[in-house]
């Protein structure tokens, strides 16, 4: 699978120059990123025809946007997400869907009735749902943007002290580092796209 996936990495799908800056500007932030993507679709039991599939239908940048807001929804990183999880995520997001849009919303794309979506179903809600799912998640990335200013893909210590500070919202050091370990699921000492989002709607809360 690896092989196969990495040839998808190097360009072979119809999306390929499309850029953004939250899936990071560097070679070697790239491929981290692709290699946190593999493993995922492993453990989602996605396939590497599924997922060549999808990249040609949706372009690089369009198929990494869905796959990391499945990953700011999926609230337990279970590899589905819930009714329940769907609806907070898009009430914290600024929606406020009745829960019962959300119910309807969901029936029509959950194919084998468990009431969760996985990630091609939810691909499929997406991109039946597009306009309303790319507006609500457009404020996140515009926040990440700011933030990460060396477009790098991630948030340190440095870059979120010095946006708050233009934000009129000054921390101290303590402060910032309890707030980047609350958010850094992964432990690596910086904050990513899916871990700032999900700490921006717990905020919300």
């Amino acid at each position: 699978m690896k092989q196969d996936m990495a040839a998808i990495r190097n360009g072979k799908d119809s999306g390929t120059k499309d850029k953004h800056k939250i899936f990071a500007s560097n070679e070697a932030e790239t491929l981290q990123l692709w290699a946190t993507l593999e493993s995922d679709m492993d453990k989602w039991n996605v396939s590497v025809h599924a997922t060549q599939k999808l990249l040609a239908e949706l372009g690089r940048t369009k198929f990494l946007e869905v796959y990391q807001s499945f990953k700011i929804c999926d609230v337990d990183s279970s590899g589905t997400i819930t009714v329940e999880e769907f609806y907070e995520a898009m009430k914290n997001l600024g929606c406020n869907p009745s829960r019962n849009k959300v119910d309807k919303m969901l029936r029509k794309v959950d194919k084998n009735g468990n009431q969760e979506l996985e990630f091609q179903e939810y691909v499929f809600l997406y991109r039946k749902y597009e306009q309303e799912m790319t507006k609500a998640f457009n404020d996140l990335k515009y926040a990440f943007e700011i933030m990460d200013e060396d477009g790098n893909g991630y948030v340190t210590i440095d870059e979120l002290k010095e946006a708050m500070v233009k934000f009129g919202q000054p921390m101290g050091e303590t402060e910032l580092e309890q707030l980047v370990q609350t958010a850094d699921a992964n432990k690596d000492g910086k904050i990513d796209y899916v871990e700032f989002a999900r700490l921006l709607m717990e905020q919300n809360q």
